[in-house]
């Protein structure tokens, strides 16, 4: 399943993607929209464009990853609204040779209403520019 709407913004170490709550998309329940919990997947989904993004540049293929822990998931309402336009935000914090990387995530609507820290695997950094 693709979460995600749009990559907004990348760089060196860091993301930006876009998620429209709407009826249709995975978890949505009518009438209050997505829970809070899946906003761990919108970040996850992040990274993994991310890793993408810095796979296909290098001309690499893009590699499979894989969520290792998150930390500290923290969100300051039950849910996500219909109509809400959420910007995924996530910053790369570590990245070893050996594949693991540790990111910093905040869902924002502007003000952050979730954040975290997610680790992953994604495959030796041969990916990486």
């Amino acid at each position: 399943m693709i979460f995600l709407d749009e990559v907004a913004e990348y760089g060196d170490d860091y993301l930006t993607a876009v998620v429209q709550i709407r009826e249709g998309i995975p978890f949505y329940r009518n009438p209050d929209g997505v829970p809070a919990w899946v906003g761990i997947e919108y970040m996850a989904q992040a990274i993994a464009a991310f890793a993408g993004i810095r796979a296909k540049n290098a001309g690499n293929p893009i590699p499979l990853g894989l969520l290792i822990g998150c930390r500290r998931y923290a969100a300051n309402r039950p849910g996500f609204a219909p109509g809400e336009r959420i910007e995924v935000c996530i910053k790369e914090l570590a990245a070893e040779e050996y594949g693991l990387g540790s990111f910093d995530c905040t869902l924002n609507l502007p003000e952050t209403v979730a954040q975290a820290r997610l680790s992953v695997y994604g495959g030796p950094r041969e990916a990486a520019p």
